[in-house]
């Protein structure tokens, strides 16, 4: 049976190797060594403890990581999900909110051919913009918030910035692949064709030169927003395709509000 000292150095390397701090690796071998007092030296007795002391460990280490970090743990089945109807209030007051930016990019794409070629980075930052960085930094879009609902991960925390990329991630790759479609199309038609042609005239001479991969692309997206709504409708936390591949769920904002009172409210009391 190993020593003393041996095991409190094997306690040492595991601390480190779960990055421990100075004081968590102090208060495990006091643990430990009160565990060896109190067992007399019987080996089932010190490995018990010992597993109790790492237990309690942990415990404290996270409620420290967690007030350091200022989050809290919260009791997901106090939130409530967002259903349907909420989800899709949002969609459209987000339409509004980006109406007059969408009024300009159809003004520019009627005016210039190549609009969209000089506009497809702008497009592109603003997207991340709206779709990425508002939700990391306020837990939702506009539209969202003024419904009153939240994107969080899938245990009730806030999200960072890999949840939210990864969520506007399929909506990202559809849009620039149907942008580089569109340049690709008006690539090939000349400035008379294209100012001579009517609005609907000029939309099928597009699609006509178009590349060969987007009426594909049109189909797969077709799949994927129906896929979408049957996978939102069908489950019991109402998560979209696109919050499974982040590990997201969209909840009303008071229960989150209403949990986080509940658990300040523990860990004051704890």
């Amino acid at each position: 049976m190993p020593s003393d000292e041996e095991i409190v150095n094997l306690i040492k390397s595991a601390a480190h190797e779960d990055q421990f701090d100075k004081k968590s690796i102090e208060e495990l071998e006091s643990l430990y060594q009160q565990g060896s007092a109190l067992s007399n030296n019987k080996a089932f007795f010190k490995d018990l403890y010992l597993f109790e002391g790492v237990n309690q460990l942990k415990d404290k280490i996270e409620k420290r990581k967690n007030k350091q970090s200022g989050t809290l743990n919260f009791v997901t089945n106090e939130l409530r999900y967002a259903g349907f109807w909420p989800r899709l209030s949002s969609l459209l007051l987000d339409f509004l909110i980006q109406l007059p930016l969408i009024a300009i990019t159809f003004w520019g794409i009627e005016k210039y051919r190549l609009f969209n070629l000089y506009y497809i980075i702008p497009s592109t930052l603003f997207g991340l913009f709206y779709g990425v960085y508002l939700v990391r930094r306020y837990s939702g879009t506009p539209g969202k918030l003024i419904v009153g609902i939240s994107i969080r991960k899938s245990g009730g925390e806030p999200v960072g910035y890999r949840e939210a990329f990864l969520r506007y991630l399929p909506e990202f790759i559809f849009g620039l692949l149907i942008i580089l479609s569109f340049i690709i199309s008006t690539l090939h038609m000349s400035d008379a064709e294209y100012y001579a042609l009517s609005f609907i005239d000029r939309s099928k001479r597009i699609n006509e030169l178009a590349p060969f991969w987007s009426k594909p692309l049109n189909i797969v997206q077709e799949i994927w927003v129906w896929g979408e709504l049957i996978v939102l409708l069908t489950n019991r936390k109402r998560r979209a395709l696109h919050d499974f591949i982040a590990g997201t769920v969209v909840v009303h904002r008071k229960t989150v509000e209403k949990t986080l009172q509940t658990s300040t409210l523990s860990e004051s009391v704890n």
